[in-house]
């Protein structure tokens, strides 16, 4: 608001009282005539929270029945493949805006329209078949019981222990 009414009091030659606008307005935090959001800190809390919660219901719902991993190694490779779905999803609207300049063509509603499908829908498609690829391969992976073929608990099994395990005689 300050720096709005600064530039209004260059242009009727006021230059004190524009001044006095423009260290109100550094005083209040704002810049180019918007107040810095004070609630930052609480949506970031907030998205890591979300991550968090994320992670308990892919581990004990969606991937409840693999696992191949130790827990802090499942939560690592969970954040490091969520924070690249991120990247993922905003990288159709990246691309639009400084590869192709399409942010300078369309105005009002048609620019909003162009956000909403690169960065909700086209963005969210990509993240989302990404994660579940990566969550899925990596960071939970199917658990290969241990031994060798037949379910033998020895690595290398004979074929007469193979048969007799088996058959159930082991």
């Amino acid at each position: 608001m300050h720096v709005g009414l600064s530039l209004l009091a260059i242009e009727s030659a006021a230059l004190e009282t524009a001044a006095r606008h423009l260290q109100a307005s550094a005083e209040l935090g704002e810049h180019l005539g918007l107040p810095q959001p004070p609630y930052r800190w609480p949506v970031a809390e907030t998205g890591v929270v979300a991550t968090i919660l994320s992670y308990i219901l892919n581990r004990e719902w969606t991937f409840n029945n693999r696992g191949g991993r130790e827990r802090h190694h499942e939560a690592l490779l969970f954040f490091v493949i969520s924070g690249i779905g991120v990247l993922l999803a905003a990288a159709p609207l990246w691309v639009a805006n400084n590869m192709f300049s399409l942010r300078e063509a369309p105005q009002g509603l048609k620019l909003a329209i162009l956000d909403f499908i690169l960065a909700y829908i086209i963005g969210n498609i990509l993240q989302m078949a990404f994660r579940f690829w990566a969550l899925r391969r990596f960071a939970f992976p199917e658990l290969t019981p241990p031994g060798g073929e037949g379910g033998s608990t020895d690595l290398s099994p004979n074929l007469v222990e193979l048969t007799d395990e088996e058959l159930g005689h082991a």
